[in-house]
């Protein structure tokens, strides 16, 4: 049974991650205890967050049964149904009308808009997805509660540096963004480390970057992007990384080298993609395309800035050229 306060005006799924933190600090001020930071499972996501900050937080024990103990589903995107589903029945048992995704433009688009491979299109944080949800919740709950991303058309790095200017004193480089974490890393204890080369942690790199905060090095299993070997950086361990590492290494820079690129080399797809938009929001095309166009052009000016700060011999720049 979650014990939820009164007066509860919005719910929003809070990790350990980069962006739920900062979304949280910067709707801090609009919503105090009225929202409701829900984690799922067990850690204690108020860590991050400074001694005398508000904490609203509920957390519900959650646990997947399947004949596959190592990983019961293995895509990982059923995770933001989940997310979304507990949030749902939070809110309606909160009587609460909103639910917000703490999620930036390039995390929530980006998987949509830059497949790997042959992958199906991520859309477990876009809006055509979570108007579905509302639809759902409508449905089954016979009540009208709104999936809000209000950071949609911002960065990560313009929101971590909106963040910061609120509120300096949150642990923001205490969070976690891996995919891969050094538990896949063997020969090591680095489990508590970002990998440090993965989308995510790129995109975290990215953001640091861009928000004008200096990034510990010493928090990825990856410190330094700037050599020109992939395996050197790697070295001090006295382990090699697996193939895998790399080939998640070389599927995060290009994702978002390819994401950089998108506006010039796609645009007849990113037509398409705003049509969607369009039509789960009810707004003019027009209006989102330049609003997409927006945002991938100030992902574009941050990813081209990242990369030339690594220097001309980085690993990054060779695969982002390619």
């Amino acid at each position: 049974m979650l014990a939820l306060p009164s007066d509860v005006k919005a719910i929003m799924p809070f990790s350990d991650g980069l962006d739920s933190l900062a979304v949280a600090t910067i709707l801090e001020n609009e919503f105090t205890d009225s929202l409701i930071k829900l984690r799922i499972g067990p850690e204690d996501s108020k860590k991050h967050l400074r001694k005398k900050a508000s904490t609203a937080f509920s957390t519900i024990p959650f646990k997947v049964n399947s004949p596959n103990k190592h990983n019961p589903e293995n895509s990982f995107r059923a995770r933001g149904f989940k997310f979304l589903i507990a949030c749902g029945l939070a809110a309606f048992l909160s009587k609460a009308n909103q639910v917000i995704l703490p999620e930036s433009g390039i995390g929530s688009l980006g998987p949509s808009f830059v497949t790997v491979a042959h992958a199906h299109p991520d859309y477990r944080g876009h809006p055509v997805f979570t108007k579905q949800m509302e639809l759902l919740f409508n449905l089954v709950l016979d009540t009208q509660i709104d999936i809000h991303v209000p950071q949609l058309w911002q960065t990560k790095g313009q929101t971590v540096r909106d963040a910061v200017s609120i509120e300096q004193r949150h642990n923001y480089h205490g969070t976690k963004s891996c995919w891969r974490t050094g538990r896949n890393v063997p020969g090591m204890n680095a489990a508590k480390k970002n990998c440090g080369v993965c989308a995510a942690c790129l995109l975290r790199r990215l953001a640091f970057h861009s928000a004008g905060i200096n990034d510990l090095p010493k928090s990825y299993i990856w410190e330094d992007l700037s050599v020109s070997d992939f395996d050197r950086t790697f070295s001090m361990y006295g382990v090699n990384p697996s193939v895998a590492h790399k080939q998640y290494a070389i599927a995060g820079v290009r994702h978002l080298s390819d994401l950089a690129n998108y506006r010039q080399k796609n645009r007849i797809e990113m037509e398409y993609q705003s049509t969607l938009l369009a039509s789960a929001f009810g707004e003019p095309k027009r209006l989102i395309i330049d609003q997409v166009e927006q945002l991938l052009a100030q992902h574009e000016s941050e990813w081209n800035s990242f990369v030339k700060s690594l220097g001309a011999k980085s690993f990054v720049k060779k695969w982002a050229d390619k």
